[in-house]
């Protein structure tokens, strides 16, 4: 996984035999990325592979030293000892815009789902394609627990503008202690 890194992973059985496995990527490659993939293996106790699977990141691109969530489903019959994770991408040439600002945003958590709502502003030129509002929540561990998404229209928010959001998470949002929202534009 060179030049990503994988942190604050939470795995749990979900149902029967599917595992959910939330944590995080750092962008450490230098430069921003685009259709980037993680996979997950699990492992049993002598090393040996169980299952595994792969997710792309709710973002199309990963500004250079940005941390976005994953969200990925495993099925597996058996509990792993141990878990690995890699990455795919590609480098972006798209120009972003990572200097929205998102303010007032506040937490509603009612069972597996988890609502924020706040607002962003664009301080800059006007955007050409969207914006999209990554949510994730942690517990009190600092473990991702849960994660949301939200797009938002060029005419949504123009220049020096806000405009309010509102981002459906879900997971294991009862033990949500804390959360983060990064808005990116293009």
């Amino acid at each position: 996984m060179e030049g990503w890194r994988v942190a604050n992973v939470c795995v749990f059985l979900e149902e029967e035999t599917l595992w959910r496995v939330f944590g995080e990527l750092t962008n450490e490659t230098g430069s921003s990325q685009e259709e980037v993939q993680v996979m997950v293996t699990f492992f049993a106790a002598d090393d040996s592979s169980l299952a595994g699977d792969s997710g792309y990141v709710p973002v199309n691109v990963i500004p250079v030293g940005a941390t976005v969530p994953f969200d990925i489903v495993v099925e597996s019959p058996t509990v792993p000892a141990e878990y690995g994770f890699d990455s795919s991408s590609t480098p972006s040439v798209a120009t972003l815009r990572d200097n929205l600002q998102v303010s007032n945003a506040q937490l509603t958590v009612a069972g597996d789902e988890a609502l924020i709502t706040g607002q962003v502003y664009n301080p800059g030129p006007d955007l050409v394609d969207y914006v999209e509002l990554i949510a994730t929540l942690y517990d009190e561990q600092g473990a991702v627990v849960a994660m949301g998404y939200e797009l938002l229209s060029p005419e949504e928010l123009g220049t020096s503008e806000s405009a309010t959001f509102e981002i459906l998470a879900d997971g294991l949002c009862p033990l949500v202690t804390d959360y983060v929202v990064i808005a990116v534009g293009f």
